[in-house]
């Protein structure tokens, strides 16, 4: 108990903007591991994992944890394509409707992601070390991105749980948030205390708030001091808590995100959703046009 109240005198709830960012497109097989990394760790609430990037990967998918997956976008170079089986796999493949494709100038480009691919392996291979090794050798082989492609755009967001709660209900857009099972915020990492998203609509004018988001993180943390595991703990949690979310998508699948978050084609947005979505309008559409 001492260590729990020594902590609350030192550490305090820290009261954090939203913000959100538009990561780079991969161009390359490597960064597109590392993009399936990212998500992960995201979700973990890691930086990085303690292992090299491969290998983490392959961790994931002996745990059947295979969402991260859908983060590594994979622009195929369809003419490379020299056995029967390599092309049952790409009609496979533009069977999904997480794959969208081009035709430009008598030329199919085509871009799914490595979830896709992981999942058409298991029809070729029983063995759950041949599907991930066979995937990852498919991948590196028809890897070619090109400015023809169909793109997709990845938002890096650090909003309040609630908003993240609604942004991932667009189930046309891979989404991965910090999860609550796993991360315990009573953790050095976490500077041993919980964090609040601060509202951008009238957050001056709830002021009774914090005092509430005070008890909670005072709860939260002596209930983790006394053995109550994280995923139990969470339950404790408010909607305000910062969190990270990571989503992926095509532009007509952000142009329906936008719509309903940012320009209230289906109602009126939360004022939060609002804030942040028409800041990622920006970042998105500014980047296409500097390109």
């Amino acid at each position: 108990m001492n260590l729990i109240l020594n902590r609350l005198k030192i550490y305090i709830m820290t009261i954090i903007n939203p913000d959100v960012e538009l990561l780079p497109i991969s161009t390359s097989f490597d960064e597109m591991l590392n993009d399936i990394e990212k998500a992960a760790c995201i979700c973990y609430g890691n930086n990085k994992s303690n292992l090299d990037t491969l290998k983490f990967l392959h961790a994931l998918h002996i745990k059947n944890h295979n969402r991260p997956f859908e983060f590594g976008t994979l622009y195929i170079n369809p003419d490379l394509i020299s056995t029967e089986s390599e092309d049952e796999i790409i009609d496979y493949i533009l069977e999904s409707h997480w794959t969208k494709t081009n035709y430009i100038n008598n030329t199919l480009y085509i871009t799914t992601n490595m979830r896709v691919v992981k999942e058409i392996m298991v029809k070729f291979y029983s063995n759950i070390n041949e599907v991930f090794s066979a995937t990852i050798r498919f991948a590196k082989k028809f890897y070619k991105y090109t400015e023809n492609h169909p793109k997709r755009y990845t938002f890096y967001w650090k909003i309040a749980r609630g908003i993240a709660d609604e942004f991932r209900t667009h189930v046309s857009i891979s989404s991965l948030m910090q999860s609550t099972r796993y991360c315990c915020y009573a953790k050095d990492k976490f500077d041993n205390q919980i964090k609040i998203c601060k509202d951008q609509s009238f957050f001056d004018d709830k002021k009774y708030f914090i005092e509430l988001y005070e008890n909670i993180e005072k709860t939260y943390l002596k209930a983790i001091n006394d053995g109550i595991p994280a995923q139990m703990a969470r339950d404790l949690l408010p909607l305000g808590l910062y969190t990270e979310l990571i989503q992926c998508a095509y532009q007509l699948d952000w142009t329906n995100f936008f719509n309903q978050r940012a320009f209230d084609s289906t109602g009126s947005a939360h004022p939060d959703a609002k804030y942040i979505a028409n800041i990622a309008y920006n970042k998105l559409y500014n980047e296409k046009n500097q390109q």
